[in-house]
């Protein structure tokens, strides 16, 4: 909690530390604990520091008021709504498209986390094999030859799940991707943007 000092509801110092009170009064004596009762005898007030009011972060950026007011009883701060130069509006921008596709990665990454990275790696010539032994083919390698005898499963079983899960992955890494194309094509970029009404 940040002071004022005041007089006639006039801003003298802020902020203002409490403890400085008994600079401010050395010949008077008080107790350990500076209450906010006993500050205000001495026109010393808390200050509330209002939240921040919405505003479009595309053109626009909020900087703390640097002199608390008075409103309704109370001594606040509030904020300024400054808008953004060209430069800071272009750095802004680049800024949010990279968060954004920070955000595309994290959910790609998300949806592999269940696979280790052994799998991950060999996941390509996964998917080669598990098409060509649908299609009847012998595939070049023997990874799921191997895989189909070590669990004990039929060959084209394992076949079959490898295509499923790359199937399920590709689609959903499309709309993952398109959603990504569809926020960095917009004028202005929402400020929740990774909420996941912006991913489905």
């Amino acid at each position: 909690m940040k002071y004022v000092k005041t007089f006639n509801e006039y801003v003298i110092k802020y902020p203002y530390p409490k403890e400085e009170l008994r600079e401010d009064f050395p010949r008077t004596s008080f107790p350990a604990k500076i209450t906010d009762a006993l500050l205000s005898k001495h026109s010393v007030f808390p200050v509330v520091e209002l939240p921040a009011p919405d505003y479009n972060h595309n053109t626009h950026y909020l900087a703390p008021k640097g002199t608390p007011e008075f409103v309704n009883g109370r001594w606040v701060l509030g904020w300024n709504v400054l808008r953004m130069g060209a430069a800071e509006r272009s750095a802004k921008r680049k800024e949010l498209e990279l968060a954004v596709r920070k955000e595309a990665a994290r959910r790609l990454q998300f949806v592999g986390a269940e696979y280790t990275p052994e799998e991950r790696e060999t996941w390509a010539t996964q998917v080669n094999e598990g098409k060509a032994i649908l299609a009847g083919k012998l595939p070049d390698s023997n990874l799921l030859k191997n895989l189909a005898a070590a669990r004990g499963t039929p060959l084209v079983d394992i076949a079959k799940l490898v295509i499923a899960k790359a199937t399920a992955y590709a689609n959903y890494g499309g709309v993952i991707l398109g959603s990504q194309s569809k926020l960095l094509a917009m004028e202005e970029i929402p400020a929740d943007f990774s909420e996941d009404k912006y991913w489905s």
